[in-house]
């Protein structure tokens, strides 16, 4: 799980016998078929409130308990605002990530409609999740991996305090 706010939370006491739906305002949606729970359960969807550039890539949305195996595939769908993906990415490039430990985000299948502003997949599990296109923070981030030192080079700084062309080269590099 992600330590972030919600902005908006949804539960339902699920029970096996009888199909559930759990919706946010946004239009996130859990439909659970009957049978998909072995006893009756709590469901809960969070829309968590993501800080920074990385709100740009799309909401992320919290399923759990976490713990819950499902008998049955349950469909989920995302919404997302198409608006803030740039023109020149192409629909192929826009998908989905749960987030898995140890591993970060891992891409999964799902059905991205652009137009409509939300993708579709089933799941057996619940867990964390997230739509992003190839190029943006979400396609490289891994909560697990070590920070990363940049050697930056200290000389010909002058009083300036740093060095304009060791800076350039160091970005570009990296």
């Amino acid at each position: 799980t992600l330590d972030l706010p919600a902005e908006a939370t949804g539960s339902q006491r699920v029970s096996p016998s009888a199909p559930a739906t759990l919706s946010l305002p946004d239009g996130a949606r859990l439909q659970l078929p009957a049978g998909s729970v072995a006893s009756e359960t709590t469901i809960t969807v969070k829309k968590l409130a993501v800080p920074g550039p990385e709100a740009k890539s799309s909401a992320v949305y919290e399923i759990g308990p976490g713990d819950v195996k499902l008998k049955a595939k349950a469909t989920l769908v995302l919404p997302f605002d198409a608006a803030a993906i740039p023109k020149n990415i192409p629909d192929a490039q826009v998908k989905v990530a749960v987030l898995t430990p140890g591993e970060g985000w891992v891409e999964v299948p799902a059905q991205v409609d652009r137009t409509a502003g939300r993708a579709t997949l089933e799941t057996d599990h619940f867990s964390t999740w997230r739509i992003f296109w190839t190029g943006t923070w979400a396609s490289e981030y891994n909560p697990n991996r070590p920070p990363v030192k940049l050697q930056v080079p200290y000389y010909a700084q002058g009083d300036s305090g740093w060095c304009w062309a060791a800076s350039t080269q160091m970005l570009l590099k990296y």
